[in-house]
């Protein structure tokens, strides 16, 4: 699990911090500059697929710097909250 997100996190130039299981089998991970991501066990390659299109969206988008955290949860879909 850590591999596949720290290769998604590299090509934002962040780097894990910690990586935490919930009783739910939800994981937290945060990264050194606070950044959150929430995905579950379940289904988990498809979340991390969805992060990756996302990631490569939003480096295009230029706001990614203003994201505080993901939630991957969702079964087709990602929740994003932005610093305003």
């Amino acid at each position: 699990v850590n591999h596949h997100i720290q290769s998604q996190m590299n090509r934002l130039n962040k780097t894990i911090s910690s990586i935490k299981l919930k009783e739910d089998d939800s994981l937290r991970i945060t990264t050194k500059d606070h950044l959150v991501i929430v995905m579950n066990l379940k289904n988990f390659r498809d979340q991390l697929d969805r992060l990756e299109e996302f990631i490569s969206f939003e480096l295009i988008s230029g706001k990614i710097d203003f994201i505080k955290q993901m939630d991957l949860r969702y079964k087709k879909g990602i929740s994003v909250y932005f610093l305003s």
